[in-house]
């Protein structure tokens, strides 16, 4: 049997249209009463600088982790602030 509510993908940025794009995101899932999924993409900048490639994963995850926690706060505690943003 399929799952009829489905998914809400969303990608995470920092700037204010990203937050946008969450807020209506999570409203979507919880209307839907659907599984959200945030996700967030980076690309490797060989700047001339040599890392190894654990190294760099190691940091990339660590700042995208962080920017994604905060992106989440943040737009879960505008829209508990502001209920009719929900009902969108």
């Amino acid at each position: 049997m399929s799952d009829e509510r489905g998914k809400v993908v969303v990608g995470i940025s920092s700037s204010l249209a990203g937050l946008e794009a969450l807020r209506f995101a999570i409203a979507e899932a919880r209307r839907r009463q659907a599984t959200l999924m945030a996700v967030r993409a980076w690309s490797c900048n060989n700047s001339g600088r040599a890392r190894s490639l654990w190294e760099w994963e190691r940091t990339a995850r660590a700042g995208g982790s962080k920017v994604t926690r905060r992106m989440l706060r943040e737009a879960i505690t505008s829209l508990e602030k502001s209920p009719s943003r929900i009902d969108r």
